[in-house]
Parts: C-alpha cells; structure tokens; sequence
C-alpha cells in the first residue's frame, strides 16, 4: 500500500522548479495540481526513488505536465489520480518514453508507471504484485519474443495500491507508448504492444497498431487484468527461409538462407523424421539476408527438418524440410 507524504519544500520545488535537482524519495509524493513546465529551468532533474515503495511525481485532476524531452523527463514514477486522460513522460536521463492512457471511468482512479531501460529478463521490475526478472522468451502465441529495450511497470490503483481510497484496475483502458528504434527488431505490421501478467507477455495490440519502427513511433493497445508491466513483442517473424539444393546429395552442403531482424547467437538443430536430434550447430546471426552452410555428409538418406532458434529462446524458424539423397 502507498501512503500519500509530501513536505511543503516538496510543494515549493515543483511550483517554482528553481532547483537543480527534484527527487523524490520511497514513500513520497510531490503533488501538481495546475500546469507544470518541467523544462522552465533545462538543467533541474526530475528523479525518484525505483524501489519496493517508489516516490511518485503526482497530478491530480486536470494537471498535466508540458515541456518534456529525451533531455528532460521523468527518470522514475509518475502517478495519477482522476478521471482525465492524461501522458505519463517518463523515461531516462537521456530518453524519453511517454505512455498514455485513455479517460479513466472514475475520479478515485490512480495509475502509476515508470520507464526501466534494458532486457526485462535481466533488468528486474521492482515493484508488486510480480516484482522480479520478466524474461522476454516468456510469451503467449501469437507473441514469439519480446524486445529487450525495455518496460514500463504498470500500477494500478484497485485495492488502494496507489494510495488510501484509490481504485482502478486499467481494465479497457487504451494504452499508448513511444517506441525506442525497432527496425533491428521486427517489421512495423509484427510489432505488438504486450503486458506481463506474471507467468507470460501477452498480446494487448491484438492487430497491427504501430504506427512505424523507428525512433519514437507509436504503439497501442487494451489493458486487460492482471498486468504489472508493459513491453513491446512482436508476432511471426516471416523469415522466409529457403533451402538449397534440396533434395541434397552426399557431396553437398545444404544451404539455410533467410531474411532477419535479429543479431546475435542462434542454434541451429536438425531433426530426423522420429524427432531425434541429429544435428546441432552454433551459428551466429545477423540482421538482414543470412546464408548458412550446414554439412550434411554424416547423414543417413532420409527426410530432416531444422529448427532454428535465438539465444533468447526465440524459434526463428521451426521445422523446415529437406531430403537428403
């Protein structure tokens, strides 16, 4: 439960913004109940505690926050009470990661969230119900990876979780995010916005909703219960894999060629047709056109089939067919 603590220095920083620094520490709030310019003074930071019980830069009502950068944001917890659809600007010292939410249904309404920079599977997500690593190989179809750029921790209010009173559980609501570059990672049409609800990342998108895969495009989708944080996932991966020669001889390799948003280590497994591994190959793998050679010659005549799948966990391409003469 978060408890509402704010002192009348903390008042004074966010009305004037004269100081260099604002920071708010666990179990704390700053209140703005008008308009806040974050950047009337372009060097005061806007800090606060990423912890168990974080501090919260809190608006309530009609207040909103202008002014906002990849220079200058909220590099923590920003919360919200009422019934107004409002942007949360949060992000890092050096990027800005907005997320947005639709009109909530009621005044004691409260949403929180926070910007975390790096791979969920290994940058942990502080706060509960599911605080810990959220690893981004965890996904439910039609998902089948998702990114390691980062997450934003969700918070609701149901159950004065946000607070004594507050409600909320983020239901329908429609979120929408800004997008670190994803053109290493998935085409526009495969991009998803996706929520962890303890077990796996699921789809929030349910269609095509990004409105690109560069730098700071949008991203949107439906909350739904049960979520703690935020992410974006991508569906099939549409690598197009060809293999040739096929049927292959005994003096030949076989050649994989496919076309990827991934880099990085893969493996490379071949399957005989009673599903035992015969083959397994580390290969590396780059973004583009990939052409890998694999050395058929111990092989029995026979049909295989080769799967292929990412240091992440993520099946690149699964059972693709070949006959060896």
């Amino acid at each position: 439960m978060k408890f509402l603590f704010i002192t009348a220095t903390q008042i004074l920083l966010i009305v004037n913004a004269h100081a260099q620094s604002n920071h708010v520490f666990a179990g704390g709030e700053l209140l703005n109940f008008d308009t806040v310019d974050i950047a009337v003074n372009n060097t005061t930071i806007w800090t606060s505690d990423r912890s168990f019980n974080p501090g919260y830069f809190s608006s309530f009502g009609n207040a909103i926050y202008i002014g906002y950068s990849d220079s200058i944001n909220f590099d923590g917890y920003v919360k919200k009470y009422g019934n107004t659809s409002f942007v949360f600007p949060v992000g890092s010292s050096y990027d800005l990661r907005t997320l947005a939410i639709s009109k909530p249904e009621y005044i004691t309404d409260a949403y929180a969230t926070a910007w975390m920079e790096g791979d969920p599977s290994y940058y942990r997500d502080p706060t509960p119900p599911y605080a810990g690593f959220h690893s981004i190989a965890s996904v439910k179809e039609p998902i089948v990876l998702v990114s390691k750029s980062g997450q934003w921790d969700w918070q609701i209010g149901e159950g004065n979780n946000l607070g004594f009173g507050t409600t909320g559980n983020g239901v329908g609501l429609t979120i929408t995010v800004s997008m670190p570059n994803m053109t290493d990672f998935a085409k526009p049409s495969e991009l998803r916005l996706v929520g962890w609800n303890g077990n796996n990342w699921i789809d929030l998108s349910g269609r095509p909703t990004a409105t690109g895969n560069i730098e700071d495009c949008s991203i949107s989708g439906t909350m739904v219960s049960g979520i703690s944080s935020i992410a974006i996932g991508k569906t099939s991966n549409n690598y197009n894999a060809i293999l040739f020669p096929n049927p292959v001889s005994q003096y030949e390799n076989i050649q994989l060629r496919f076309n990827s948003y991934y880099t990085g280590a893969a493996e490379l497994i071949i399957y005989n047709v009673l599903g035992q591994k015969v083959l397994l190959q580390s290969v590396q793998i780059n973004n583009g056109i990939n052409t890998i050679p694999i050395n058929v010659m111990n092989l029995t005549k026979g049909g295989y089939y080769i799967d292929l799948m990412s240091d992440k966990g993520e099946r690149m391409i699964t059972g693709k067919r070949f006959v060896k003469l």
